[in-house]
């Protein structure tokens, strides 16, 4: 395959995972066909077939986007230099606000949410999964260097408590999703990590 060929399939390749999160976020997985989401990139469905595989096939490439954009932000957060719960609290403060100025994230977002339009392909359910361990595995790494710097209580429960963290982070954007009026993640993120790390002291 030639350059420029190589080149006019990753465009295409890139229009197709562009317009389907598009569709997906608005109209739901299973409310869009790959016939629909050919004609409105500008292919025809074969082309889908031919990337992809089939709808399932875009979906678990949409999700090793996605989880790339966690797995970059989270690596170069809580590996970088300061305090533990310093760290913590950056890899949070970053994710929200890639969530707030990022459309493509908050589409993204929208469809993996929606776990009722993708039960039926376990492969899409096993990289959810596993981008939500990663995180889990990376957080409670960095709490237990907090707990043996004695920063936070010997007591805690490393893993429910990056669950937490987790939470805070994913209910924020999914708030901000659903919200009939303007919601803002940033507004919130501050107090809500303050109340978070004193529960981890006493």
């Amino acid at each position: 395959m030639g350059r420029r060929t190589r080149e006019e399939a990753a465009k295409t390749r890139k229009r197709l995972l562009d317009v389907s999160a598009e569709l997906f976020s608005v109209r739901g997985v299973d409310g869009v066909t790959l016939v629909e989401i050919g004609r409105e990139a500008g292919f025809t469905k074969g082309a889908l077939y031919r990337h992809f595989g089939g709808k399932a096939g875009l979906l678990l490439e949409l999700m090793v986007y996605a989880a790339d954009i966690v797995d970059r932000i989270e690596e170069s957060t809580l590996r970088g230099e300061g305090p533990p719960l310093e760290r913590l609290s950056n890899m949070a403060r970053e994710e929200i606000s890639v969530f707030e100025e990022s459309e493509n994230a908050r589409r993204l977002l929208s469809i993996f949410l929606d776990r009722r339009s993708l039960v039926e392909d376990q492969r899409v359910l096993l990289a959810i999964e596993g981008m939500r361990e990663r995180t889990l595995i990376r957080i409670e790494k960095v709490l237990a260097e907090a707990r043996g710097a004695g920063d936070i209580s010997g007591s805690v429960n490393l893993r429910a408590a990056a669950e937490s963290l987790r939470f805070l982070i994913f209910g924020l954007m999914e708030r901000s999703l659903y919200s009939s009026e303007p919601f803002y993640p940033s507004s919130l993120v501050g107090p809500m990590l303050d109340l978070y790390f004193r529960g981890l002291v006493g």
